[in-house]
């Protein structure tokens, strides 16, 4: 007596829609039910493929005009999930949808300059400046189109300016308070040569100095008035010094104010009796 393969019911389809697997058990047993291992022949039927209603799809609309009217942009289109028959199937549908997608229109316009202009210095930093026009490749203008401000202006280096190199300054014109000093001036370049005249601003040739604080005049009291009515004079003394009280004779400045005119009460005038 030979055993066979007995077998269970197929499993569902592995899908709900197009082409899938289902299974089985099986078992290797005698005609009278008893079940053996390893004695039947053949490799079993245990799976077999399966087809279900065909799946919905993806339909899509027109796709929609390109984001930009030159170079690289994307455009968009809608989408739905259907069955075959035109009904939706949201959410059924496999796979990413391709809603967006890169375009390509004509070249975009360019900016196409001129050449640089001369510095606007002959030395230092200054700037120097650029035609400029938007047009395609072809070289037709296309004003108003171009993307960006166009580099029109830059700055521009030369050699280092010349500057004004001094003397000494001099001694200052006074001994005491404030008094000027000057000193001597020259435009070179940074080799020594002497470019006369292209030194920028006026050079710095005069400026004040301050010396020690000048003696001064000082006074005693005032002395009686030389007549007891009417208009006299009265006198003071006076003395040539510095800060710390030491004389500075001959030092001071301007005369002193040594007399002044005082005023008495008006003299009677007797007028004889005959």
């Amino acid at each position: 007596m030979v055993p066979t393969w007995t077998y269970g019911n197929w499993s569902d389809c592995s899908v709900t829609c197009g082409t899938g697997t289902q299974t089985r058990t099986h078992q290797c047993v005698y005609t009278d039910g008893t079940s053996v291992t390893g004695q039947c022949s053949g490799d079993p039927l245990v799976e077999q493929n399966c087809i279900q209603q065909e799946c919905p799809t993806w339909t899509y609309g027109n796709w929609s005009d390109c984001s930009v009217t030159c170079g690289t942009g994307t455009q968009t289109r809608t989408r739905q999930c259907v069955n075959t028959d035109g009904t939706e199937a949201n959410g059924l549908c496999s796979g990413d949808p391709s809603v967006e997608q890169n375009c390509i229109q004509q070249e975009c316009p360019t900016w196409t300059y001129g050449n640089w202009s001369d510095c606007s210095v002959t030395c230092g930093t200054g700037t120097q400046s650029r035609t400029h026009q938007c047009a395609y490749t072809v070289g037709t203008f296309a004003d108003g189109l171009c993307s960006g401000d166009p580099l029109v202006e830059q700055n521009c280096i030369q050699q280092e300016c010349p500057t004004w190199t001094y003397g000494n300054w001099s001694g200052c014109s006074v001994t005491c308070g404030t008094g000027t000093q000057t000193r001597t001036y020259q435009c070179v370049h940074t080799d020594g040569t002497d470019p006369v005249g292209q030194c920028s601003g006026d050079p710095l040739v005069e400026q004040n100095c301050i010396q020690q604080e000048c003696p001064t005049w000082t006074y005693g009291n005032w002395s009686d008035c030389s007549v007891t009515c009417g208009t006299g004079r009265q006198s003071r003394t006076h003395q040539c010094v510095h800060t710390d009280g030491t004389f500075a004779n001959g030092l001071c400045s301007g005369d002193p104010l040594v007399e002044q005119i005082c005023t008495q009460q008006e003299c009677t005038n007797y007028s004889s009796v005959v």
